[in-house]
């Protein structure tokens, strides 16, 4: 099978780059511009459909581990979790271009709620077990079927209207 033969220039201030990237990879030249060539076009689709680089922080106690992905958000949930309002627990649902969803579970405070304590609020109110119950998740679905139980009803009929494109009311104003 003969391969077509295409001709790059390549500007002089360029070619020690050009040596570089060969050096780097180990490849020949024409290998390492496939392989460049072919990340460029992956990262333009991805970036076209709708997905970014989000990082979140992951587990029990600080330091958290960080952990990076594409995805494209769908959904979000939010549900206090005492009398005052103070304690948060949000979901967060993101779609990867591989078509799996990852889950984004974390507590934090309503500071703005907080505000106005006085300081026997701030004794009573469990700041110690706020910080030792607190947990930063994310979990990986490859499936609808597979996410459905591990969300709230609301959020999943919520990544529902998202999928199928009903996510947007259209006014008559």
């Amino acid at each position: 099978m003969l391969m077509p033969n295409k001709t790059f220039y390549i500007a002089d201030t360029d070619l020690p780059l050009l040596d570089q990237a060969q050096q780097v990879t180990g490849a020949n030249i024409s290998v390492t511009i496939v392989k460049a060539l072919q990340k460029l076009v992956q990262e333009q689709h991805t970036k076209e459909g709708g997905f970014e680089d989000i990082v979140v922080r992951v587990g029990s106690h600080a330091p958290f581990q960080k952990k990076q992905f594409k995805g494209k958000l769908l959904a979000a949930h939010k549900v206090r979790r005492d009398p005052a309002g103070t304690a948060v627990h949000s979901v967060v649902v993101y779609q990867t271009p591989k078509g799996y969803f990852a889950v984004r579970t974390k507590d934090t405070i309503d500071w703005t709620r907080l505000s106005n304590r006085s300081e026997q609020d701030w004794e009573n109110w469990g700041w110690s077990q706020y910080e030792q119950e607190r947990e930063l998740a994310l979990d990986i679905y490859p499936t609808l079927e597979e996410l459905q139980p591990n969300i709230p009803v609301e959020l999943y009929d919520a990544v529902l209207n998202v999928l199928n494109g009903d996510d947007i009311e259209i006014l008559d104003v």
